[in-house]
């Protein structure tokens, strides 16, 4: 609920349904395989929440449930491989959101390599994604691409597995960063 009210423009209910899926979680990560979406989620929305500068939200409040998220789902990629590569996603934007900017690029580039080696696309995606969103123009990642060639990566990335809604985002950061 907490991702379709964030699509929808509606930041107050996605906080809402966040602080009610964090409660529910509890401190410590589920070990149930199937439980990834949950653990990522919270933190994931969380972060584009914090990044949009949500009005009507608890600033602090938001920051402790989102380390809360982040370290929950780090712990739980430690446990199943396949959540490392959003749990490195998520703590990159983390660091992002934070002011340090070279951790957060490291943090990318390990979640695109990690996701290169678990044959995994679309996180492989959203890491070039973030990376080539987030990277100034003129620098280079720990990956040696500049922020044109993240978001090629993504794109193509994107495209191969029929993801469109991202696909268009990508398009539409690359005009608006083209025509500045």
């Amino acid at each position: 609920m907490a991702r379709f009210h964030l699509s929808a423009g509606r930041p107050d209910e996605a906080w809402q349904s966040v602080t009610i899926a964090d409660t529910l979680i509890g401190d410590q990560p589920s070990f149930a395989q199937y439980t990834l979406e949950a653990h990522a989620g919270i933190p994931e929305v969380c972060l584009a929440l914090l990044e949009r500068d949500s009005a009507g939200v608890d600033p602090a409040e938001l920051r402790s449930v989102t380390a809360t998220g982040v370290r929950r789902l780090g712990a739980y990629a430690r446990y199943y491989p396949m959540a490392r590569p959003r749990a490195l996603v998520c703590l990159g934007w983390s660091e992002w959101l934070a002011g340090r900017r070279g951790r957060a690029a490291r943090a990318w580039a390990r979640a695109a390599r990690e996701a290169e080696r678990l044959r995994m696309p679309y996180e492989l995606a959203r890491a070039h994604y973030e990376l080539g969103r987030h990277l100034t123009p003129g620098n280079r990642s720990p990956l040696d691409l500049d922020w044109r060639g993240h978001l090629e990566q993504a794109s193509a990335e994107f495209e191969a597995i029929g993801c469109r809604t991202d696909l268009a985002a990508i398009q539409s950061l690359m005009a608006a960063t083209t025509s500045r």
